[in-house]
């Protein structure tokens, strides 16, 4: 009896590009729970570059999947990926991001990973958004400090109807 070995077998670890794929393959048919399992995978932050490209994807799952992927997430990637969603759907995106960028993060994370796009896409929503959210985006604005651009359109925000109101 003669017993030959066929080497070690082990399991393979799929990538996370091919998660990712996989994972926003399932939101687009309505499955969001692999985009959650998704979110708590310690590989996620180095593989947010590879969002990029389901940005502008038609269907509004797959765009759901990539902004509960990015948000929360503390790296400049993150915040470009979702200053770029806000390109996308001025409405709702914009919004969702508007109110992720005040709730999570802090001054100098929206500079460094948004930059000029973000204060640009900020201007946007502010000057065209008439929802509550206008507020906070307002207050984003106030990152970028001495910045003509966002003085000039603050400064041309409902000119005119002005009103004092009170913050918490």
């Amino acid at each position: 009896l003669t017993l030959t070995p066929f080497g070690v077998v082990r399991a393979q670890q799929t990538s996370i590009e091919q998660r990712l794929a996989e994972a926003l393959e399932k939101a687009k048919r309505g499955d969001q729970k692999s985009v959650a399992a998704l979110k708590k995978d310690p590989e996620l932050p180095k593989a947010l570059s590879l969002l990029r490209r389901y940005l502008s994807d038609p269907n509004d799952r797959v765009r759901s999947g990539v902004f509960a992927l990015a948000e929360g997430v503390h790296t400049p990637e993150a915040v470009g990926i979702l200053t770029d969603l806000m390109k996308e759907d001025h409405g709702r995106w914009a919004e969702a991001s508007v109110k992720a960028f005040y709730n999570d993060y802090d001054c100098k994370e929206l500079l460094d990973g948004g930059g000029p796009k973000l204060r640009d896409n900020l201007i946007g929503f502010v000057q065209n958004e008439k929802n509550s959210s206008r507020a906070k985006g307002i207050l984003l604005l106030s990152c970028f400090k001495d910045d003509k651009d966002v003085i000039r359109a603050l400064e041309s925000i409902d000119k005119g109807q002005r009103k004092m109101v009170a913050l918490d």
